[in-house]
């Protein structure tokens, strides 16, 4: 018998199979290839046999198959015989190395080739198979799909696909028809632009619509018949009004002054947008004001809502109180604000004209600062949720007279978001934090660093440059009793000194039961040698009790050392997710 000295594997193709081995014969292509799977099934099969007496091929328990036996059964002398010869022939062990690397090669060979066919196949009917799961569905779970993809369709508030998406939906099969037409919700959203025999249309199939004036619609070319084709005003559940500017909202606001008759008992949610454009028709550009007054507000403070639960408003400050004392959620949202200042006592009246508030969030986006006009602590007793969102140019001063409104130390959930853009003045971050936590010079414990001591749920994005010293300590000693915590960070530098801080200062983090963290811009080697932190932190007594830990990052081929060294740490307590 021929054969060649070990060799690097190479690949060579015999009937389709291609199979890299460490020993070739020569000229012995497809009788070579028979005899290989002639050994692979005959140990196929004693396999089969050793199982069906009771073996197991895991390992477990004292009936073990025999991998040897398996494989070689006639290169050991069984030591029961008579001959006490038991050495090896060293050409039998040759022979048997090549046929058992071969046969490794041949059956991963035959593995890849399944994975293709699996591939294909499943490339060939996925279509099929994604139709056929959703006839498996049950109507109320198809129901609530549709109901979802239609709110995804109009987020653009003027998406000119949302004209369409129930037709759409309804157009698939016979099934989807009955359950579109069956659900008066997925007909629930109503904006003026649509033609008449459209609202007619959606007239009869909802009740409590969700009526939409939207700022692309040109006041111009409003029909005033257009609201007898749309549910009278006493039935809408919602009312989403946004304008290009002030000039437009003074039209619009004209135009619902003689529509509107209050109360308005269905109306649960009420959405304002002054998108802050400059007046086309105006023969000097003058900046839009954010503050209604005049007619204007005379209009919207007339509206009486004894059922509105949900206010929004974006560049929109009513220089006066709405009748909503049942609002239990309020959003602001201010940007690209071109006033001197922001009235304090303002917003201070229009914050205490919803006294049941319980959920509060303000973004701000403005150069513009609050005045001194009042520094009163609102009385809302059951405020317990409190959403900040601070990018560009807001100053630290505005951050703390706003955060000085505010019972804080009632707060059990608190969502802080930081964006600094490239013109941010350095350490513009840490004055906005400052502003919400105190610095803490004094001892570690002090309760008066306790800012926000009821919090439970803590939830924190911070996009601004790496700085050295990064003040996470300060930031959770204002938090005493958080328990969940997620964090968005846009550093891995962030992530290290937060370990490093958080998990070395004594008092920190007693009763963390959650960590959740994304770092969508970190690669997976910005920790190959910071590894030890992250080892410190959750080894540490202070995360004794953690349960999860959950870390997000970049895709990448190169995370999988990274995520078992985390395991050999938390073990089953470790959630991974690529972004």
């Amino acid at each position: 018998m021929n054969v060649f000295p070990r060799q690097p594997p190479r690949s060579r193709t015999s009937d389709g199979i291609t199979i890299g081995m460490g020993w070739r014969k020569v000229g012995d292509d497809g009788q070579e290839l028979c005899r290989l799977l002639d050994y692979v099934l005959g140990g196929v099969q004693t396999l089969k046999s050793s199982i069906q007496s009771g073996r197991r091929l895991d390992g477990k328990g004292e009936m073990k198959v025999d991998a040897v036996k398996l494989w070689c059964s006639g290169l050991y002398r069984d030591p029961a015989d008579d001959d006490d010869d038991t050495s090896v022939d060293l050409k039998d062990a040759k022979d048997a190395l090549r046929r058992m690397k071969d046969a490794k090669s041949l059956l991963s060979s035959v593995s890849k080739s399944l994975d293709d066919a699996i591939q294909t196949v499943t490339d060939d009917i996925s279509s099929d198979c994604r139709a056929t799961g959703l006839s498996l569905l049950p109507d109320d779970v198809l129901t609530d799909i549709f109901e979802k993809y239609v709110e995804l369709s109009v987020e653009g508030e003027e998406s000119f696909h949302s004209m369409f998406t129930p037709y759409m939906l309804a157009s698939v099969c016979r099934r989807f028809r009955q359950i579109v037409f069956a659900c008066s919700d997925l007909w629930k959203h109503v904006f003026l632009r649509f033609p008449e025999t459209r609202l007619l249309a959606l007239k009869d199939r909802c009740s409590n619509p969700i009526v939409h004036l939207g700022a692309e619609y040109k006041i111009s070319h409003w029909e005033s018949d257009k609201f007898a084709f749309v549910q009278p005003c006493q039935q809408w559940r919602e009312l989403r009004l946004a304008y290009a500017n002030g000039v437009l909202g003074h039209l619009y606001f004209e135009r619902l002054k003689s529509l509107i008759q209050t109360p308005l008992e269905s109306l649960e949610r009420l959405s304002i947008t002054n998108e802050l454009k400059e007046a086309e028709d105006e023969e000097q550009t003058t900046p839009s004001p954010i503050y209604l007054d005049g007619d204007d507000l005379r209009t919207l403070s007339s509206w009486q809502m004894p059922n509105l639960i949900r206010l929004e408003l974006r560049n929109v400050i009513p220089m006066a109180p709405l009748q909503c004392e049942n609002v239990t959620s309020f959003s602001l949202r201010l940007y690209d604000h071109k006033e001197e200042t922001l009235n304090m006592a303002t917003f201070q009246n229009l914050l205490q004209s919803m006294p049941k508030l319980q959920s509060l969030s303000v973004s701000l986006n403005v150069s513009a600062g609050f005045d001194a006009s009042s520094d009163t602590l609102l009385a809302l007793p059951d405020l317990r949720s409190f959403d900040l969102q601070i990018k560009g140019p807001t100053s630290p001063t505005t951050v703390r007279r706003l955060r000085g409104l505010l019972r804080t130390e009632e707060l059990t959930r608190l969502v802080l978001k930081f964006h600094e853009d490239q013109n941010s003045d350095d350490y513009l971050f840490l004055g906005w934090l400052y502003a919400l936590v105190p610095y803490n010079s004094g001892p570690r414990q002090d309760s008066r660093f306790a800012r926000f001591k009821k919090v439970e749920d803590f939830s924190v994005e911070i996009q601004c440059k790496a700085y050295e010293e990064f003040p996470f300590d300060d930031l959770f000693r204002a938090l005493p009793n958080v328990q969940n915590v997620s964090m968005t960070l846009s550093e891995s530098e962030h992530a290290v000194l937060f370990m490093n801080q958080t998990g070395r200062s004594s008092g920190l983090l007693q009763r963390l039961r959650s960590l959740r963290m994304k770092l969508p811009w970190a690669h997976p080697d910005d920790f190959a040698d910071k590894m030890r932190d992250f080892e410190v932190f959750l080894g540490d007594r202070c995360c004794g009790d953690l349960e999860l830990f959950q870390l997000e990052l970049r895709q990448s081929c190169e995370v999988e050392p990274l995520k078992a060294r985390l395991y050999d740490i938390i073990g089953e307590k470790l959630r991974w997710i690529r972004s």
